[in-house]
């Protein structure tokens, strides 16, 4: 027995490819349009940086505080000397020790930035994804507090950036505590 196959027309399977190539490239736009609205709606950036730490002055720390992760703070001075943010070094315990400087405005209410982060959360290679600016940038500048469902974790590095989110609630925490 013979099985039907209709003859197509050769403009028939190129118009049917070209309508796939279409559809194909409006799910990749608009899946990608999604996604950074979806982020913009996590993100609560504020719209400018209120400081600009030129020096900085150590502040000492209580034993207590040391116990719960700080380790160091330093009050952030602008050019004239005005005290204008706050660098506070934290280690957190998580799968390991993760070590990272958080900067917060003088009010406790923005986030600079993190720096110098170190540590041996899911080995060396793992704390190097999270030291990489497409991590680190996206605190730059942030409303505190800032939780883990508003941060893009570094792929595979998922342990040092939920340490590194401990450590800045930790530290924004210390801030408002203690120093304002």
């Amino acid at each position: 027995m013979k099985h039907a196959h209709p003859k197509q027309h050769p403009v028939t399977w190129v118009a049917l490819v070209a309508v796939m190539l279409v559809l194909t490239v409006g799910c990749m736009l608009g899946s990608d349009a999604w996604y950074r609205a979806v982020s913009a709606s996590r993100a609560t950036a504020a719209s400018e940086l209120p400081f600009g730490i030129v020096a900085t002055e150590p502040v000492e720390v209580d034993l207590p505080d040391i116990e719960h992760g700080v380790q160091k703070v330093e009050k952030g001075l602008d050019a004239g000397g005005k005290a204008v943010g706050w660098l506070v070094t934290v280690v957190s315990e998580g799968q390991g020790p993760t070590t990272c400087t958080v900067v917060i405005s003088a009010d406790g209410k923005t986030l600079g930035g993190i720096r110098d982060v170190s540590g041996s959360v899911g080995g060396r290679y793992y704390n190097i994804r999270v030291q990489l600016p497409y991590f680190t940038q996206q605190f730059e500048g942030r409303y505190l507090p800032v939780s883990e469902d508003q941060v893009d974790f570094a792929s595979g590095a998922t342990g040092s950036s939920k340490s590194v989110v401990a450590n800045i609630q930790t530290a924004a925490d210390f801030v408002n505590d203690k120093l304002i």
